[in-house]
C-alpha cells in the first residue's frame, strides 16, 4: 500500500513538473519572440536592441492584449539606403525591421517600428493575412495609413508639432490626414509624422486613449470604423475632436506667420520712418524778418564779401 502510494505520488509530481516546465517555456516564448540580427551588427549593439525589444514588448503586449507570433529580424544599415530612417515589414512568416539610426535615435525608432509589428500581428489574427501580400496592401485593406502611422508616432512619443515649421498652405493640406492615402513626398513626408503625433498625443491626453485602446480594437473587430471605435471606446467624439484640433492648429499657424511678418516688418518700418525724417523736403524758413537785424545788428544784411571789413563798432551801437 505504501509502495503504491509512493509510486502514485512520484508519477503525479513528474506530471506536474513537466506541466510547469511547459508553461514556463511557453510563457518565455510568448514574452520574447526569437530575434535574429544581421551579421554585421556588433554584439554590444545586439544586446542593447534586445533589451529594448523586451522592454517595449511588455508594454505593447499589455496595450494590444496579444504577443508576437513570429520571429523578428533586425538589420541596421550604416548608409541610408532607405527613403526613411526605418521600415517594418511582414511576409507572413517573419517580421523584419530595417533601421538607419543614430545611437540616440535608436530607442525612439525601435518603438515606432515595433508598434508596426504589433499592428501587423493584430491584422494577421483578426483580419486574415495572405503570406504573399505586401505591407502596402495590408495598410489599405485593414488599417488606414493615418491609423498605422498615427499609432506609431504616438507610441514613439518624440515628435512635437511646431506650426512655424510648415507653410500655411502645406500645413492646411496635411491636417486633413484622414483623407491622405499615400505617404506625402519630400519635406511634407516628415511634416506628416509631426502632424499625426501632435493630434494623437492631444487626443490621448483628453480621451485617455492608452487606457481604452483595447476597447478600440474590439469595436473595430466588431465592424466599426476607426473614428467610430475611437468615439465609442473613449466617450469623446473623434470627429469633433479632430475638427477642433484642425481649427486650433490653422489659427496657430496663421498667427505664427503674422508674428513672423510683424517681427520682420518692425525694423523695416523704423528704417522707413528714419529715411522719411531725414530726407523729407523741409519747408523754407523766412530769414528776412526784422527780428534778425535786432539780434545780429545791421551786419546781418551784408553779403559775405562785404562782411570781410569789420563794421564800426561805435556806429553799430549808436545806430548811426
Amino acid at each position: 500500500m505504501n509502495a503504491y502510494g509512493s509510486a502514485g505520488s512520484s508519477s503525479a509530481l513528474k506530471i506536474w513538473g513537466a506541466l510547469l516546465c511547459f508553461l514556463m517555456a511557453f510563457s518565455l516564448l510568448q514574452a520574447a519572440p526569437p530575434t535574429h540580427y544581421s551579421l554585421h551588427i556588433p554584439l554590444s549593439l545586439q544586446r542593447t536592441i534586445q533589451d529594448l525589444i523586451e522592454r517595449y514588448g511588455e508594454e505593447l503586449d499589455a496595450l494590444w492584449g496579444l504577443t508576437l507570433s513570429f520571429p523578428i529580424h533586425v538589420d541596421i544599415q550604416r548608409e541610408s539606403g532607405l527613403s526613411v530612417r526605418g521600415e517594418a515589414t511582414f511576409d507572413g512568416r517573419l517580421y523584419t525591421v530595417f533601421m538607419t539610426p543614430s545611437f540616440l535615435d535608436l530607442p525612439f525608432l525601435l518603438k515606432h517600428e515595433l508598434m508596426h509589428l504589433y499592428t501587423f500581428e493584430w491584422i494577421w489574427r483578426t483580419q486574415g493575412f495572405d503570406i504573399e501580400c505586401t505591407e502596402q496592401r495590408v495598410i489599405y485593406a485593414s488599417v488606414p495609413l493615418w491609423v498605422m502611422e498615427g499609432l506609431a508616432v504616438w507610441y514613439e512619443g518624440r515628435l512635437m508639432q511646431d506650426p512655424r515649421i510648415a507653410f500655411p498652405w502645406e500645413y492646411r493640406a496635411l491636417i486633413n490626414f484622414t483623407k491622405i492615402e499615400e505617404y506625402p513626398k519630400g519635406q511634407a513626408h516628415a511634416q506628416y509624422y509631426i502632424v499625426l503625433s501632435d493630434f494623437f498625443r492631444e487626443y490621448d491626453r483628453r480621451a485617455n486613449l492608452r487606457e481604452r485602446f483595447g476597447d478600440v480594437l474590439r469595436y473595430v473587430e466588431a465592424g466599426m470604423s476607426w473614428p467610430e471605435a475611437f468615439t465609442k471606446a473613449t466617450g469623446r467624439d473623434f470627429e469633433e475632436a479632430l475638427t477642433r484640433w484642425k481649427r486650433g492648429k490653422t489659427l496657430a499657424v496663421w498667427l505664427s506667420v503674422f508674428l513672423d511678418f510683424l517681427a520682420a516688418g518692425i525694423p523695416l518700418l523704423l528704417l522707413f520712418v528714419l529715411f522719411v525724417h531725414f530726407f523729407r523736403r523741409r519747408n523754407p524758413v523766412d530769414t528776412f524778418g526784422p527780428e534778425y537785424e535786432k539780434k545780429y545788428g545791421p551786419s546781418y544784411w551784408l553779403t559775405s564779401s562785404e562782411s570781410e571789413e569789420p563794421p564800426n563798432t561805435a556806429e553799430t551801437k549808436n545806430g548811426t
